[in-house]
């Protein structure tokens, strides 16, 4: 109906590294816009704000960018209301699961069986690499853990959890 929102989280506070690239993210976002029938809202601190100007741009679909625009109150307030919530390995996705929201986690260096998402509508996909998890801030080589993830298996895992 009007007025559904759905989560995009593209930043990550420990480094780089686990920031699956916006241009992804917009790609998913895009499919999940048509598939939830919802409007995407972008979501982060202020210093996720690049990667979530980033994302907007490279969307077809509209967007609202929340990103650096809530306090933590609201922030909660947001992330309570939306339908679904796609995020890197990240507090935005841990408070997403906690509030129940379907939530799914997007891991390259970092290990989702140590971080991942906990609740009944969460998922996971996690990138192929040997060197993964790392655990780096910044990868050192070509982050081919996050690149090895492409946007309809992550579009998949966040429907499922959504319907779950």
């Amino acid at each position: 109906g009007p007025g559904l929102c759905f989560g995009l989280a593209p930043g990550a506070a420990k480094g780089s590294a686990k920031q699956w690239p916006p241009d992804r993210f917009a790609v998913a976002g895009d499919v999940l816009a048509r598939e939830l029938g919802a409007r995407a809202v972008l979501l982060g601190s202020p210093a996720d704000s690049g990667a979530a100007r980033a994302v907007a741009r490279a969307m077809q679909a509209p967007s609202i960018d929340l990103c650096g625009r809530t306090d933590l109150r609201a922030f909660v307030g947001v992330v309570s209301c939306l339908t679904a919530l796609l995020a890197n390995d990240s507090g935005a996705m841990h408070l997403g699961a906690a509030l129940g929201v379907p939530t799914v986690g997007i891991f390259g260096p970092t290990n989702p069986d140590e971080t991942r998402p906990l609740g009944g509508k969460t998922g996971f996909v996690r990138g192929v690499a040997e060197c993964s998890p790392c655990r780096h801030a910044v990868c050192p080589i070509d982050h081919r853990c996050m690149t090895s993830i492409a946007p309809p298996s992550v579009v998949e895992t966040l429907l499922r959890a959504v319907r779950s």
